[in-house]
């Protein structure tokens, strides 16, 4: 299953911090049916989204399943600046 932000939009730019959260939390609730508690608490402790698969996976919030879905996520949402 491909991100919604795969669709026609742009990608979100890495400086768009805010965009990239509003997007993950929507794709954690919605598409991967995770909590509201356990998503708000994953993503404050999260300073880096890159590191989010590591801390969802200590956390046991997610199947390895879907931890692969959030791997591709972020890889299609995320864009790393050089």
């Amino acid at each position: 299953m491909l991100p919604a932000n795969h669709s026609n939009q742009e990608p979100i730019r890495s400086g768009d911090v805010e965009a990239q959260t509003a997007e993950l939390v929507r794709f954690l609730r919605h598409e991967l049916h995770i909590s509201a508690d356990s998503t708000r608490q994953v993503v404050e402790q999260c300073k880096n989204l890159k590191r989010l698969p590591v801390i969802l996976w200590q956390r046991k919030l997610v199947t390895l399943a879907q931890l692969d879905q959030v791997c591709h996520w972020l890889e299609g949402v995320v864009t790393q600046t050089v």
